[in-house]
C-alpha cells in the first residue's frame, strides 16, 4: 500500500486516528492509504484538506484537527469561541468573515487555530466602541494562530481596538497572518513572555504593528510592515531578536526602542522611513539606560530625522549597516546618519564600525556625537561619502576615531 511518510511533532496527535487510514509504526503515525485531497485555499503554505474536514496537509506536515469552524454552518461550529469553550484545541477556520463582540480568548495550552488564508477574516462586530483585542492568549503556552486575517476598525474607532494580545507564559506563535487597520496594537506582547515567535506576517495601516512590553526572548522575523500610523515595531524589554523584516513607512520610527531595552539583536532588516528615524533608541525619560544591543547588517533609508538616533545608549555595537540619506522634509542640512545624544546618562562605550554611509549630498553629518558628554566611544572602519558638512564629529575627549574613509 502506498505510504506517505509524515512524521509528527510530539504534541500531534494527542489521540489515536480512530476511523482514519493511519497506523502507528515505530512510534510514528503513518498514512497507510491514499486520501483524496483537494486544495482548500491557494497559497504558498500548500494547505490541503480532506473531505472530512479533519485531516490537513499544511507546510509539509499532516495534522489531525478536532473541530472545523465555518460561519456558513458547514463545519462543527459557527463560532470560534464556542469551539474553544467546548474544549477543542486544534481548530480549522474555514473561509468567511467572523464578527466578534469580544475577544476570542484561548484558555488552554497547546491550542492551534489555523485559517484558510486571507479569506478567513476576524473583525469586530461593531465599527466603533469595541475596546478590546480580537484574540487573547491568556497566560497559556505553546499556542499558535496561523494563516488568517485580522481586520481592525482604525478608521472608524474612537476608542481603541487591537489585534492579538499574548499575555504571559512561553512558546506562543503567530505565523502567516495578515493584520490590518488595528486602532491600537496589531500584536501586543505583555508581561514577560518568553520565546514568542512572530513570523511571515503582513502588517499594514496599524497604529503600532508589534508592541513588545517588557517581554523577553522573543523572535520577530520574516515580516512585512507597511504604512503604519505610528511605530511598526515598538520595544521595551530585552533579549529580542528582530531579523529579516521589511519595514516601509511608519509615521514615527521604524523600530523604536524605549527606556530599558537590552541585549537585543536587530539584523538583516530593510527599513524605509517616511516620518522619522529608521531606528530610535530613547532612554531620555528614565535613569535606566539601554545597553548591550547589536544593530548590524541592515539597509536603512532615513527621512525627516536622524537615521539611527541614540539617546543615552551604552554598550551598543552598530556595525556593517548601509545607511542612505537623512533628508528633512524642509531641506538637507538638518539630520545626520548616526546621531548620539545625551539626556540623563549620555551615550558612552559604543562601537560604531564598518558602516557604509552614503549621504548622496542630502545628509548633514555622517556620524555625530552631539556634545562633549557623548564620550568613550569607538568610531572606526566606516566609509562616509557625500555628506554636506562633516563626515565624523567626535566631541568626546576620550572617543577613539580611526581608519575611516571620508569621501
Amino acid at each position: 500500500m502506498e505510504r506517505l511518510n509524515k512524521q509528527y511533532k510530539p504534541e500531534y496527535p494527542k489521540q489515536p486516528f480512530q476511523g482514519l487510514p493511519f497506523e502507528k509504526i515505530g512510534g510514528t503515525w503513518i498514512l497507510n492509504s491514499p486520501i483524496q485531497t483537494r486544495d482548500y485555499v491557494s497559497n504558498k503554505s500548500g494547505l490541503k484538506i480532506d473531505e472530512s474536514g479533519k485531516v490537513f496537509s499544511y507546510g509539509g506536515n499532516v495534522f489531525l484537527y478536532d473541530a472545523v469552524v465555518a460561519v456558513d454552518g458547514t463545519g462543527d461550529y459557527t463560532d470560534i469561541q464556542a469551539a474553544l469553550n467546548a474544549g477543542k484545541k486544534n481548530l480549522f477556520i474555514r473561509a468567511g468573515t467572523y464578527k466578534v463582540s469580544s475577544a476570542i480568548t484561548i484558555n488552554y495550552d497547546d491550542v492551534i487555530i489555523l485559517g484558510s488564508g486571507t479569506n478567513t477574516v476576524i473583525t469586530p462586530l461593531v465599527t466603533d466602541g469595541y475596546n478590546d483585542y480580537l484574540f487573547k492568549i491568556n497566560d497559556k503556552r505553546n499556542c499558535k494562530i496561523e494563516n488568517l486575517k485580522i481586520l481592525g476598525t482604525r478608521t472608524t474607532e474612537t476608542g481603541w481596538q487591537g489585534g492579538i494580545n499574548i499575555y504571559g507564559q512561553a512558546d506562543n506563535c503567530i505565523n502567516n497572518c495578515f493584520i490590518q487597520d488595528c486602532h491600537d496594537n496589531g500584536i501586543y506582547l505583555s508581561n514577560s513572555i518568553n520565546r514568542a515567535r512572530i513570523s511571515n506576517c503582513f502588517f499594514t495601516d496599524n497604529t503600532k504593528s508589534i508592541y513588545n512590553a517588557s517581554s523577553a526572548d522573543c523572535f520577530i522575523y520574516n515580516n512585512f510592515f507597511y504604512h503604519d500610523s505610528g511605530n511598526p515595531i515598538y520595544l521595551t524589554g530585552g533579549y529580542i531578536y528582530i531579523n529579516n523584516n521589511y519595514i516601509y513607512g511608519g509615521a514615527d520610527y521604524g523600530i523604536y526602542m524605549f527606556k530599558y531595552v537590552h541585549d537585543c539583536i536587530i539584523a538583516n532588516n530593510q527599513i524605509f522611513s517616511s516620518g522619522g528615524s529608521c531606528i530610535k533608541v530613547d532612554s531620555s525619560a528614565t535613569t535606566a539606560y539601554q545597553y548591550g544591543n547589536l544593530i548590524t547588517n541592515n539597509c536603512l533609508f532615513g527621512y525627516d530625522n536622524h537615521t539611527i538616533y541614540l539617546i543615552d545608549a551604552q554598550g551598543f555595537i552598530i556595525s556593517n549597516n548601509r545607511i542612505e540619506e537623512a533628508k528633512s522634509a524642509s531641506g538637507y542640512d538638518t539630520y545626520d546618519s548616526i546621531y548620539l545624544e545625551g539626556s540623563a546618562i549620555n551615550c558612552q562605550y559604543n562601537i560604531i564600525s564598518g558602516n557604509l554611509i552614503w549621504g548622496d549630498d542630502k545628509v548633514r553629518n555622517g556620524i555625530n556625537e552631539s556634545d562633549a558628554n557623548q564620550n568613550n566611544n569607538v568610531i572606526t572602519n566606516n566609509i562616509v561619502k557625500d555628506v554636506r558638512n562633516s563626515s565624523i564629529i567626535a566631541s568626546g575627549a576620550n572617543t577613539v576615531v580611526s581608519n575611516n574613509l571620508e569621501i
